[in-house]
């Protein structure tokens, strides 16, 4: 069977996120917009997979719980997640506590590396030295300078690393490097947390007739954890129940009550009877 070249048309180019190169040729001429920029060549989609294909049992597990699996659906799912999780800024000292930072065979060795030039003069040149060595090491070819990121580092032009926040603790998802240029200049760096407590996925397990698989829910209450600060513990939010009370609103009755009453009240009563329907809805039925 002969395969067909793929050729680039340059009024597909922007659709496809392309530029046209100057320069001979078809697809030569061609090459991703975002390719070896300042934000670390990565976008949400990397991310997911990331997440999707971590060896961690930890992690593996939070992902068979969302009942996601390695695969492009999965990815679609995950990518709202990303998008939605909030930022938080950890400080250098709290980089080398995060786990799964060290996950591939030459990361410890350029972590210990990176903690001997940390705050030096001399770092932003050994860093990019250091993970040079690394990506030789790993066989990886980036296709853009890593040593750019301590540019992107010191300017905060950067898209924050994705860390994932489970009981038994702090695991990196994506944004290893970007962590490392962040430890060799010894600066705060922003991190998107995803928590065990925030948006989930519905799936077979906790779907209800309001709530279908692959929805969205609200489950804080199932996982018995509460949102706080990823950098000094401390809770932020105010308190739901305290609001429903306050609101004139309650919890009682069933899912389909409460929303008929969303409905009928306007304002923060509304929103409460709506809270209240969601959390009951996100909850798994009793056998």
């Amino acid at each position: 069977m002969k395969i067909r070249e793929f050729i680039i048309m340059p009024h597909t180019a922007d659709p496809m996120g392309l530029i046209h190169k100057p320069g001979k040729g078809p697809n030569n001429r061609f090459d991703f917009k975002n390719k070896g920029n300042n934000r670390a060549n990565e976008d949400t989609s990397d991310e997911a997979w990331e997440l999707l294909g971590q060896k961690d049992p930890a992690i593996r597990k939070y992902v068979a719980d969302l009942g996601l699996q390695n695969d492009q659906a999965s990815v679609n799912k995950v990518v709202p997640m990303i998008d939605k999780a909030r930022q938080s800024q950890i400080n250098p000292s709290q980089i080398p506590q995060l786990k799964n930072l060290a996950n591939k065979p030459a990361d410890p060795q350029a972590l210990r590396n990176i903690l001997k030039i940390k705050g030096t003069p001399q770092a932003p040149e050994q860093f990019a030295k250091i993970m040079q060595a690394r990506d030789r090491a790993e066989g990886r070819s980036r296709g853009y300078d890593v040593g750019k990121l301590i540019n992107a580092i010191s300017t905060g032009n950067y898209d924050p690393p994705v860390v994932l926040k489970l009981p038994s603790g702090n695991y990196v998802i994506g944004g290893r490097t970007r962590l490392y240029a962040a430890l060799a200049l010894n600066k705060p760096i922003n991190v998107k947390v995803l928590e065990a407590a925030g948006v989930g996925i519905v799936t077979k397990q906790n779907a209800t007739k309001d709530v279908h698989v692959g929805g969205e829910y609200m489950n804080v209450k199932k996982l018995k954890l509460a949102k706080e600060n990823f950098a000094d513990g401390k809770k932020k939010g105010k308190s739901r129940p305290g609001r429903v009370k306050r609101a004139g609103a309650s919890c009682r009755g069933s899912v389909s009550s409460l929303r008929s009453k969303a409905k009928k009240y306007s304002g923060e009563r509304g929103k409460m009877y709506h809270w209240c329907a969601n959390m009951k809805s996100g909850r798994k039925k009793s056998k």
